[in-house]
C-alpha cells in the first residue's frame, strides 16, 4: 500500500512539472484558433476569393486531380497536394478541415521545439521559454490559416531535425531512418530545402568522425544520404519520364528569372512586363513543357546576372535583410484588425524601397500603426539576442553539436530565398529553428541583466554614501 501511495505521488509530481507546458500549449492553440476563425474557411465567398487563389488554388486543384485518379501534372513537387488529397478524401474536400488540422499541426511544432531545447540544454525552464517564444509568433499562426505549404513543411522539418539531433546523441539506426525520411519528404513539400538537406551530410560526417570509427561514420552517412534519395528520386524519374528533365522542379529557374526581371525593371526604369520583353523571356503559354521553359529562362537569367553581378548580389542581400527584419506588425494590423494601410503597398516593395526610406516611412506611420513597429521590432531583437546567447551557452556547455546544425539551417533558410525574403512565409522555418535555442539564451540574458542591475544599484548606494 505504501509503495502504491509513493508511486501515485511520484506520478503526480511528474504531471505537475508539465503543467506550465500544457498551459502554454493551450495558449498557442487559442492563438491559432483565432487566426482560423478570422480566415472563415466555411464561408464560400471568402473561401473562393481570399483562400483559394494563386498558389493555394493550384494546390487545391492538384489535390482534386489526385482524388479523380489523375497523375500530378505540372512542375510542382507532390508533398502538399498529396497531404491535401488525403484530408479531402476523409472530409469531402473540406478546406475548413485542412485549416483546422494545420492549426493543430502548428501547435505540434511547439512540442518539437520543446524537445529540441531539452536535447540542447537539459533544462525544462529553457525549453518552456522556447515554446513561449514560438507560441507568440503570429507569422506562423497566420500561415497556418492559409492553404499553403508552410505549416506542413515546418512540422516535417522541425521533427526531422529533432530526430537527427537525437540520433547524434544515441546513434540508433531506426532514429536515423525516421529523420532521413522526414527530411526527404520536407524537400517534396518545399523544394527550397533541396540544397539544405544535402548540407546536413558533411556536418553529420564531421560530427560522427570524432566519436566513432571512420568505417562506421562513412556507413551511417551513406545510409542517411540513401534514405533521403529514396524519398526524392521517384519525383526526379517522374519528371524525366514526362518532361525529359531530371530536375526536381522548374520553380528554381522561374524564381531566378523573376528576380532578374525585378532587377532589370529597377535598373532600366521600366515595368516588369517591359523587363521581360527587354530580357527576351518566353511567355509560359507558348511552351507547354515547364521544364524546357525553365531551362530557357535560366540561361537568360544567368546571362543578365553575369553582366550585373554587384547589383544582383545587392538585391539578394536586400531580400535577406527584409526577411531578417520582418515583424508581426503587418499580420496583426492588416490581417487581424483589418486596418487600412497608411501607405500605398505594391509587390516586392521591400526590394524597391531603400532601407532608409523604409525607416522614414515607419517613423511617419508610427501613430497610424499604433506604435506597433517599435514594439514588434523590440520583441524581434530580444528573440534574436536570446538565440545568439543560447548558441553561446550551448558552446560553453559543450552541447554545440545540436545547436550548430540548428544554426547552419537557420543561415540556409535566411540566405536562400534572396529576393523572395520580402514575403513573411519564408520566415516560418526560421522562427521554429531559432525558438528552439532562444529559450536557453533568454535565461542567460535575464541572469546577466539581473547581475548588471544589482551592480548598478550597489554602485548607486556607494555613491550615495560618499555624497553624504
Amino acid at each position: 500500500m505504501k509503495h502504491r501511495v509513493l508511486t501515485y505521488i511520484g506520478k503526480k509530481n511528474q504531471i505537475e512539472l508539465y503543467l506550465p507546458l500544457a498551459a502554454v500549449i493551450m495558449v498557442a492553440f487559442a492563438i491559432r484558433l483565432t487566426f482560423f476563425f478570422f480566415a472563415e474557411p466555411w464561408n464560400q465567398d471568402v473561401r473562393d476569393t481570399d483562400i483559394l487563389r494563386s498558389d493555394s488554388l493550384d494546390y487545391h486543384l492538384q489535390a482534386q486531380n489526385i482524388l479523380n485518379g489523375s497523375f500530378l501534372e505540372g512542375g510542382r513537387t507532390p508533398g502538399y497536394p498529396i497531404f491535401l488529397a488525403l484530408i479531402y478524401s476523409l472530409t469531402n474536400s473540406s478546406v475548413t478541415a485542412v485549416l483546422l488540422l494545420q492549426a493543430i499541426m502548428d501547435v505540434c511544432v511547439c512540442i518539437f521545439v520543446w524537445m529540441i531545447s531539452m536535447e540542447v540544454f537539459r533544462d525544462k525552464k529553457a525549453a518552456l521559454l522556447s515554446v513561449i517564444i514560438y507560441t507568440f509568433s503570429f507569422t506562423t499562426a497566420h500561415w497556418g490559416s492559409t492553404l499553403m505549404t508552410e505549416t506542413l513543411f515546418n512540422l516535417v522539418l522541425i521533427s526531422g531535425v529533432f530526430f537527427f539531433i537525437k540520433f547524434l546523441r544515441i546513434t540508433k539506426v531506426k532514429i536515423l531512418i525516421l529523420s532521413g525520411v522526414l527530411l526527404g519528404f520536407a524537400v517534396l513539400i518545399r523544394p527550397v530545402f533541396y540544397a539544405g538537406v544535402w548540407l546536413i551530410l558533411p556536418y553529420m560526417f564531421l560530427f560522427l568522425q570524432g566519436r566513432h570509427g571512420l568505417k562506421k561514420t562513412i556507413g551511417l552517412t551513406v545510409v542517411f544520404g540513401v534514405l533521403i534519395s529514396l524519398v526524392i528520386l521517384p519525383w526526379h524519374f517522374r519528371n524525366y519520364y514526362l518532361y525529359d528533365s531530371f530536375s526536381l522542379t522548374p520553380v528554381f529557374n522561374s524564381n531566378l528569372y523573376k528576380s532578374v526581371t525585378i532587377l532589370a525593371a529597377g535598373k532600366e526604369e521600366m515595368t516588369e512586363e517591359g523587363a521581360r520583353t527587354f530580357l527576351g523571356g518566353v511567355p509560359s503559354d507558348l511552351n507547354e513543357n515547364e521544364f524546357a521553359l525553365g531551362r530557357d529562362l535560366r540561361i537568360i537569367a544567368i546571362d543578365y546576372i553575369l553582366s550585373n553581378k554587384v547589383d544582383y548580389v545587392f538585391q539578394h542581400l536586400k531580400g535577406t535583410l527584409a526577411l531578417l527584419t520582418r515583424t508581426d506588425k503587418g499580420i496583426i494590423l492588416y490581417y487581424l484588425l483589418n486596418v487600412e494601410k497608411p501607405y500605398e503597398a505594391h509587390p516586392f516593395m521591400g526590394l524597391k524601397e531603400s532601407f532608409t526610406g523604409r525607416i522614414q516611412r515607419n517613423l511617419q506611420d508610427l501613430r497610424q500603426e499604433y506604435y506597433l513597429t517599435p514594439i514588434m521590432a523590440g520583441k524581434m531583437i530580444l528573440e534574436y539576442a536570446a538565440f545568439v546567447a543560447g548558441l553561446a551557452l550551448s558552446v560553453r556547455n559543450k552541447r554545440y553539436g545540436p545547436s550548430l546544425i540548428i544554426f547552419l539551417l537557420f543561415l540556409f533558410f535566411l540566405f536562400s530565398p534572396g529576393f523572395l525574403g520580402v514575403n513573411t512565409r519564408f520566415k516560418v522555418p526560421l522562427i521554429s529553428l531559432y525558438s528552439s535555442i532562444a529559450g536557453g539564451g533568454a535565461i542567460v540574458l535575464y541572469l546577466h541583466s539581473k547581475h548588471l542591475l544589482t551592480q548598478l544599484l550597489e554602485r548607486a548606494k556607494v555613491y550615495g554614501f560618499k555624497s553624504c
